[in-house]
């Protein structure tokens, strides 16, 4: 058989791991995975991040015949063409929802701290309850939520308890969470869903979390609703328009980051594992790729009285957002530099009372009895 030729994305984690399997291996930034590169370079497959949009541009006359994305979600790929193509397309869901998680459950507690709220006292509300949203329920349990749900697709296949149409979801909702592929057609497409005619049905002091594309949410109406609502607060790690950001949106962002909420250790490790066992596949190796296991971190014991004191300890959100804030022209930079986290359950807390405690093991951390 001959050594398959493969381009990969210099910035994809573990990268370094998959020349176990005999492959002419290419590596190159993102900026470099070009329609003339390929033709030059001439690979069989082709690993890449979000930040390659493939398309017929990219491949046409190519020999691609696989692709393999570090991603949960494919949304910069034209699977359509890919398809008509004879072309595999391969992605890593549901590699990033434990970061998800983490970074919602930082960005409720930073929002409860700062609005000196309970969090017990408060509705979550959740759009979109797959891998990421599906966490982001916990979270709400961990901290005592009420939880509302909406997924129109898994409640109509009949996989849902309970289920809250998006209008009534928003209306009751004192903090909604949104966890929805970016789709333009279909039964239920996704682009724009809270938008200007919609909006209003939030509470006038309530919180919107957006982790999952940029296109979900309607950014002007965002600004419309907080010139009328000056308590109405947003979250957001995803934008329209990345990397070029409306600078209005991100001033008046309670807490703004670039794209990195699913940026865990332990997600980046996932998403590798999965593209380069399914490369290894595609491929005929039987012997799947081993990757090292995620260290520590640096200090992974952590003394708090509240879960939500614990979850800002283990995820301080807003370093994220001043980095962000300080260099809005960097966000590639910061993305692709990004520091990958460590997600909860590498963490053991010290100073909790009983109840706290399980709130914080439903979210992974483990506990530490104190010697009081």
């Amino acid at each position: 058989m001959e050594i398959p030729f493969i381009v990969a994305d210099s910035y994809i984690p573990y990268i370094q791991y998959i020349v176990k399997f005999p492959m002419k291996l290419c590596l190159l930034l993102p900026a470099q995975i070009t329609h003339e590169n390929l033709l030059n370079i001439n690979p069989e497959a082709l690993l890449i991040r979000t930040r390659t949009r493939v398309d017929r541009h990219l491949l046409e006359n190519t020999r691609v015949n696989f692709i393999g994305t570090a991603t949960i979600g494919t949304d910069h790929i034209d699977t359509e063409w890919c398809q008509s193509q004879g072309i595999k397309v391969v992605s890593a869901p549901g590699s990033n929802a434990g970061g998800v998680m983490q970074y919602v459950a930082a960005a409720i507690a930073y929002y409860c701290e700062t609005r000196q709220i309970s969090p017990d006292t408060l509705t979550l509300g959740v759009v979109g309850v797959g891998n990421t949203g599906s966490r982001s329920v916990k979270v709400g349990q961990a901290l005592g939520m009420k939880i509302l749900v909406n997924d129109p697709p898994l409640a109509e296949a009949g996989l849902l308890k309970e289920h809250c149409p998006l209008p009534e979801l928003l209306s009751k909702s004192d903090i909604v969470t949104i966890h929805v592929p970016l789709t333009q057609n279909g039964t239920y497409p996704t682009f724009n869903l809270i938008h200007s005619g919609n909006i209003h049905h939030l509470k006038p002091q309530s919180l919107l979390i957006n982790t999952s594309r940029g296109g979900v949410v309607d950014e002007s109406a965002l600004l419309a609703y907080k010139a009328v609502h000056p308590g109405f607060d947003f979250i957001l790690d995803v934008w329209e328009n990345e990397p070029h950001l409306n600078t209005m949106v991100l001033e008046k962002a309670l807490v703004a980051t670039p794209h990195i909420a699913g940026y865990s250790i332990d997600g980046k490790r996932k998403a590798s594992y999965m593209i380069f066992n399914a490369l290894f596949e595609h491929y005929g190796q039987p012997t799947p790729v081993e990757l090292p296991d995620v260290p520590p971190p640096s200090m992974p014991e952590i003394s708090a009285h509240t879960v939500t004191e614990a979850i800002l300890k283990a995820y301080p959100i807003m370093n994220d957002d001043e980095r962000l804030r300080k260099a809005p022209q960097n966000f590639e930079l910061l993305r692709s530099n990004y520091s990958f986290r460590h997600e909860f359950h590498h963490y053991s807390i010290q100073g909790l009372s009983d109840s706290h405690k399980e709130k914080a093991m439903l979210l992974g951390f483990k506990t530490i009895r104190s010697n009081n």
